[in-house]
């Protein structure tokens, strides 16, 4: 087997899977959760309006990153052939070796913005959570103290 068929191999799937996801970011991407004439309409509270437009913030951060993932994956997926095929490393050491830093440098960059997306996703998901178990305990005390008042409204049978 000769040696290009592997980076060949390599490269074609990461282009495919650099491709996938592209795909499936654009066609997956939700509209904008807040439009501010309508929601004049409709009396929603600044808070809701607040979190959504947090949640759209998110959002777009978010395809932003996955996308650049996507096209960078792409990148490597024909860089990594294209190195191996392309430049002799006998007769150009220093091309070569500055070739292969530079797909490297774009790999880190790849591993980078996944965890800059799973930070993000983590921070804004304890933030939510915490936020949704301060409004249940907020609603619990509510309904623990209807059901004082009803019961103390009772009249007592004997």
């Amino acid at each position: 087997m000769q040696e290009w068929m592997i980076s060949a191999s390599v490269g074609g799937a990461l282009i495919v899977a650099g491709i996938v996801m592209l795909i499936t970011h654009i066609r997956h991407r939700r509209p904008p959760l807040s439009h501010p004439e309508l929601d004049e309409d409709r009396n929603v509270s600044k808070q809701s309006l607040r979190e959504r437009q947090e949640d759209e913030w998110l959002e777009r951060g978010r395809f932003r990153r996955r996308v650049q993932v996507a096209i960078l994956l792409i990148l490597i997926g024909v860089m990594i052939p294209f190195g191996d095929i392309a430049i002799d490393w006998k007769r150009h050491e220093m091309l070569f070796g500055f070739y292969w830093l530079a797909v490297l440098l774009i790999a880190l960059w790849v591993l980078m913005l996944g965890l800059s997306d799973f930070t993000a996703t983590f921070i804004h998901t304890k933030a939510r959570m915490a936020e949704i178990e301060s409004r249940q305990k907020m609603l619990q005390e509510q309904l623990n103290e209807l059901h004082r008042q009803e019961n103390a409204e009772r009249p007592t049978s004997e």
